[in-house]
């Protein structure tokens, strides 16, 4: 099969996730490290395929949100590529509703009065015990509970992966590289859950047998960095970023015959 040519116009990629397209997990130490969207564009035009890149994840975002957003964050941009990242925050033991989880983990300014005096004194306080409580009954609860069960995960996916091709633009699934030791020690059992995510998923995107529907492999990115891979097991090192940005930005020039 011939690929597309590329347009004569520069390229539009929009990407939707969650905090994993945000976030440089350690922080970076200058502004020219960045996450893989950031240096996607430079990717890209390195390539000689000048591209825009638009990035519309959420911290802590699942899929299904994800997915009601699309026809007014996503459609309305007419992207020739779209990438999803999610995964990593649904395969987890749903111990801690996902609700209390995003407003305690999230650093969010304090506002005024008792807003203020809540976000200042009383979180830091809570969420230990909440990180606690989690770490016990993620142990207890072994494979009965998820923040999205992995076959509702994949029907979500498969919703924005049809709608998105039916205007024959490229979807680049991401896979979740597997859980750090980090994130082993608070949820215990979290590497069975990734497994059993990673099989899943893949098998969604293989089955698709469609050459526009691709599966990028953060996990390989990760591997192939060791303990530079990733700095708090769920978040990608500035080094993964500029390594997955190279990695997707060969996937697109690929596919459009660049």
């Amino acid at each position: 099969m011939t690929p597309p040519a590329a347009p004569a116009r520069p390229l539009r990629v929009a990407v939707l996730g969650n905090s994993v397209p945000l976030l440089v997990v350690p922080s970076r130490s200058t502004r020219e490290e960045g996450t893989y969207v950031e240096r996607l564009e430079v990717a890209l035009a390195e390539a000689g395929l000048p591209a825009t890149v638009t990035n519309r994840s959420r911290l802590f975002e699942l899929i299904h949100e994800g997915s009601r957003r699309y026809r007014t964050d996503i459609a309305p941009l007419h992207p020739d590529v779209l990438v999803l990242n999610y995964g990593v925050l649904e395969l987890q033991p749903n111990v801690l509703p996902t609700s209390i989880n995003r407003h305690l983990s999230q650093d969010v300014p304090g506002g005024r009065g008792l807003r203020r005096q809540w976000h200042r004194r009383a979180i830091p306080r809570l969420w230990p015990l909440a990180r606690s409580w989690q770490r016990w009954a993620s142990d207890k609860v072994g494979l009965r509970t998820w923040r999205l069960r992995p076959e509702h995960f994949v029907a979500e996916l498969d919703s924005m992966i049809r709608i998105t091709r039916a205007s024959q633009a490229l979807v680049l699934v991401l896979d979740v590289h597997e859980p750090g030791p980090r994130l082993e020690h608070f949820m215990p059992g979290v590497g069975r859950r990734w497994a059993r995510f990673q099989s899943v998923l893949r098998e969604h995107v293989a089955g698709h047998g469609d050459p526009g529907v691709r599966l990028v492999e953060v996990s390989a990115v990760v591997r192939e960095l060791g303990e530079m891979g990733s700095g708090d097991g769920l978040h990608l090192s500035a080094a993964a970023h500029a390594r997955l940005a190279e990695v997707i930005a060969k996937e697109i020039t690929a596919h459009v015959g660049g």
